[in-house]
Parts: structure tokens; sequence; C-alpha cells
């Protein structure tokens, strides 16, 4: 007897993500790594954010963790059968338009496209003022200490350093840390005026 039933629409909670396309280790210094859609064509829009990664100096092994999260990712989309290539971006003065997909477990009738925008925005906040900050002001990805409690600490003081500085109502980060790395006295003051 078959009991499978094909998921409504809306339901994506049973959805079969199969395992295809797949992530390579080249080799390759300028590419260390791959991304291979189902039909083991490279593709092409992530080989770029990857090069762009490498620009940015980042590791071989931050490339490999992007490249697993744009992987499962891209499986689920191809799952769903929804066309994950539709992002552009501005080159040139060139406007461009970004098709966002937004995959919700809620139906349409309990959450609003003002709804959902709204979260997806306060996700990008998040990434774009505390992320962000981390990996290219702290350069995070590329820790100077790496042995006992000191990775752990470092985190928590460049914590402490981010909010200090957004609760004085600093605009950058980085200039409000170049500020107060010029002179010792600077951090204390500011932390005893907090």
């Amino acid at each position: 007897m078959n009991t499978y039933q094909e998921p409504s629409p809306g339901d994506r909670a049973t959805t079969i993500v199969p395992q295809i396309g797949r992530l390579v280790a080249t080799g390759d210094l300028w590419e260390p790594y791959r991304l291979l859609d189902v039909n083991g064509v490279k593709v092409e829009p992530v080989s770029i954010y990857f090069r762009e990664l490498q620009a940015a100096e980042r590791s071989a092994t931050t490339v490999r963790s992007y490249g697993m999260d744009l992987l499962r990712w891209f499986r689920f989309l191809w799952a769903i059968e929804v066309a994950w290539d539709r992002a552009a971006r501005t080159l040139a003065g060139k406007k461009s338009v970004e098709v966002v997909y937004v995959i919700t477990s809620l139906a349409s009738t309990q959450a609003s496209p003002a709804q959902i925008a709204a979260w997806v925005q306060g996700h990008w906040g998040i990434e774009n003022k505390l992320h962000w900050v981390r990996d290219v002001v702290y350069d995070e990805d590329r820790p100077s200490v790496r042995t006992g409690q000191a990775p752990r600490v470092m985190a928590i003081l460049r914590s402490t350093a981010i909010s200090v500085l957004r609760l004085t109502g600093a605009s950058s980060i980085a200039a409000g840390t170049r500020h107060h790395a010029r002179d010792p006295a600077r951090p204390v003051q500011l932390l005893l005026t907090c």
C-alpha cells in the first residue's frame, strides 16, 4: 500500500532534498573550491563570489564553509524548483534587480509580504551591523590567537568594543576603532563614561 502524498504548495516541511550538485576541492590556490550544479557544470555566480572572497584574503576554509552553505541552499531551491540565478548587481553604473526568495513554514494567510520583508531586513541588519563588522573590521576569519581561552576572550573584547562604540553613537566602527587606537587613554576614558 502506497501512503505517500505529494506535499501541498504551502507545506515544504515534507520536501525531500536530493543530494545533487557538489562542492569540489580543486587543488588550485586561486580557486580552491568549485560548486557544480546537477549536471556537473560550474555555477559561475558562485565562482565569482569565491573570487571576491579570495580577493578579500579569506582563507580556503572560509571559502569551503560558504560553499557548503550555498550547496545546501541550492539543493533546497533545486528540490522546490525555484530558479536561484535571478540575482544581479550594479556594475559600471548599470542598475540591477535582486530577486529574493523567502522560505517560511507559515501559510500566506499567516504573514503579510510586509511582515516577511521586515523579517528579512532584520536578518540583514544583524548581518551588516555585526557579522560584517566582525569579519571585515576585526578580521575574525584570520585569528592571531588560537589556543586556550584566548580566542573566546578576544571575541568578548571585540563584542564589547562594538557595543561601546555603538552606544556612544559612532557612525563607523572602523573609524571609531582607529580613533581610539591612536591614544591608549581614549578607550579607558570611553569605558569610564559609558
